[in-house]
């Protein structure tokens, strides 16, 4: 399999998955009370970046409120403007997949290298993809395995799959099939079908 094949087959999925998602990945709430956009609303309009960015999911969700991205886009900006690290991944997520704002990878990166550094695990994740694939960065395979290790350190099952590809196929570190076969193992054992698929080859290969 070649990292190209590889690469592509694992982000068609990652992408796929994520847009079945609520946006779940930057901290979201499990649950929101159908009173808590009305509670948040007041907070919010007097700039309180916390209740910016749960105004924001309320309205990405449609907890309480009709859902509507644009207006979630509008709420997640507001907070992220102020430093809000969940809020700048939640950002970045809209304009990396083009929902409730046009489709920018420049701008999705931004917000990304605002939120990764601050811990958000999915914002690690997707700042590695984007050095992975040259989304709205300069393609650099090295800095995408900083960051997907980052993120699979925290248990994130696409970093997990995607380093894993990247000991597969040597980019960015040394080819080694044992540290492969060991993120695959823990993609697999989060549910990632990618490396559940790419186990089978392994054990076929006898890698």
């Amino acid at each position: 399999m070649t990292r190209t094949t590889a690469a592509i087959r694992c982000v068609i999925f990652i992408s796929t998955y994520a847009f079945l998602q609520p946006f779940a990945f930057c901290a979201t709430p499990k649950k929101i009370s159908i009173q808590k956009a009305s509670i948040y609303q007041p907070a919010a309009n007097r700039g309180d970046m916390n209740a910016q960015y749960n105004l924001g999911d309320c309205y990405s969700n449609g907890y309480s409120v009709k859902q509507d991205y644009v207006e979630a886009v509008k709420w997640y900006r507001k907070s992220a403007i102020q430093g809000n690290a969940s809020a700048e991944c939640n950002l970045g997520e809209c304009y990396f997949k083009g929902i409730g704002v046009k489709q920018d990878y420049i701008e999705a990166v931004k917000w990304f290298r605002k939120s990764a550094p601050k811990g958000i695990t999915s914002a690690q994740f997707y700042l590695g993809l984007c050095y992975d694939n040259g989304y709205g960065i300069k393609q650099k395979y090295s800095e995408a395995v900083m960051w997907y290790r980052k993120a699979a350190l925290k248990n994130n099952a696409s970093a997990q799959c995607n380093l894993a590809i990247c000991y597969q196929i040597g980019n960015g570190v040394s080819q080694d099939y044992v540290e492969a076969m060991k993120w695959h193992l823990k993609a697999s054992d989060n549910g990632n079908m990618e490396s559940q698929s790419d186990l089978g080859v392994f054990y076929e290969k006898g890698y």
